[in-house]
C-alpha cells in the first residue's frame, strides 16, 4: 500500500470512527431512554394497582391508549404541572454508565487521535532529520547515499537532493578539469 493511501486513511478513519461512536452512543441512548420510560411506566401501573387491584381492566386500557398516542400529542404535556409536580421530580437517579460510556468513548477516541498525531509527528521529524544528516554528510564530504525502502511524502524531495547533489559534483569536477586545462594552457603561452 502506498503512503498516499495511508495518509488518506489515517484521515478517513478518525471521521469514520466518531460517526460509528455517534451512531452507537445515540442507540445506547436510545436503549436507556427506552428502558428507563419501561422501568418508570412499569412501576407507576404497578403502584397503582397495588392501591386498587380493581382498577386493572382501566389501567391497561388507559395503558393502551397511552402507547397509541404520537409523539407531538406527548410534546408539551405538562397534565401533572396543575398538582405541583416538576420534570426533575421524576427523574433523581440518572444510571451512572448513560454518562460513563460517552465519556469513556470520548476519552479513548482522543487518545486514539492523540497518538495518531504523535506517532506521525515523530515519523516525520525522523525523516527529516535523515534528511539533514544525509545533507551535512555530503557537505562534510562523506558523500554517503541516503536509501529509503518505500515511497513516502519526503521521497521527491530526496530525488531532488540527490539530483542536485549529484550536478553540483559534476560541475565541481567540470570546474577542476577546466582550471587544470587552463593552467596548462597558461603555462604553454608563457613558455612560448
Amino acid at each position: 500500500m502506498s503512503e498516499k493511501w495511508k495518509q488518506k486513511i489515517l484521515l478517513i478513519f478518525p471521521f469514520a470512527v466518531l460517526a460509528a461512536g455517534m451512531m452507537l452512543t445515540t442507540a445506547f441512548f436510545l436503549h436507556t431512554y427506552r428502558q428507563i420510560a419501561f422501568e418508570h411506566t412499569s412501576a407507576l401501573c404497578e403502584t397503582i394497582l397495588a392501591n386498587s387491584p380493581e382498577a386493572e381492566p382501566q389501567l391497561l386500557a388507559a395503558l393502551k391508549d397511552y402507547h397509541s398516542l404520537t409523539e407531538q400529542e406527548l410534546r408539551g404535556n405538562d397534565y401533572l404541572g396543575k398538582y405541583g409536580y416538576r420534570a426533575d421530580d421524576f427523574c433523581y437517579d440518572f444510571p451512572p454508565d448513560t454518562v460513563l460510556f460517552p465519556i469513556l468513548f470520548f476519552l479513548v477516541t482522543a487518545c486514539a487521535f492523540g497518538a495518531g498525531i504523535f506517532l506521525s509527528r515523530r515519523k516525520n521529524r525522523k525523516r527529516i532529520d535523515d534528511l539533514t544528516e544525509y545533507l551535512e554528510q555530503i557537505n562534510i564530504g562523506a558523500g554517503w547515499t541516503l536509501i529509503q525502502a518505500k515511497e513516502d511524502e519526503y521521497s521527491h524531495l530526496q530525488d531532488e537532493i540527490y539530483k542536485t547533489v549529484t550536478m553540483l559534483y559534476q560541475t565541481r569536477e567540470t570546474a577542476v578539469a577546466a582550471k587544470k586545462i587552463l593552467q596548462r594552457t597558461w603555462l604553454i603561452l608563457r613558455t612560448n
